[in-house]
């Protein structure tokens, strides 16, 4: 996660960091980048084993890596490892991919619940 210099607030005193823009392709592996040139990939889903998405957080809070994610939702390591062996998942996805994927589940309205 990276800062930005001062920038102008709304009364007119300086905000010690810039609104969040949405990340670009061009930061993600080639692999990903390639499947969807040019859309950004802003939100991270927690996937749990049985598909339904758990919970989501904005990319530009946590940071590129899926990793940075999963230590948002679980800060302990050792619960980490656990989950990663039952099979939770972190994706990064954008606007149309987290309504398609996550809108639902997170309403509590989807088929895994």
């Amino acid at each position: 996660m990276t800062t930005s210099a001062p920038v102008p607030g709304p009364v007119g005193q300086l905000s010690l960091f810039a609104p969040p823009s949405p990340l670009s392709v061009e930061a993600l592996t080639p692999v990903a980048a390639e499947a969807r040139p040019g859309v950004a990939k802003e939100f991270w889903i927690r996937i749990a084993p049985s598909g339904c998405v758990t919970g989501s957080v904005l990319a530009s809070f946590v940071g590129l890596l899926a990793e940075d994610a999963h230590k948002e939702f679980t800060p302990r390591v050792k619960k980490r490892r656990q989950e990663a062996a039952e099979g939770w998942r972190h994706e990064l996805v954008d606007r149309s991919e987290w309504d398609r994927r996550a809108r639902l589940c997170m309403l509590g309205k989807c088929q895994h619940c």
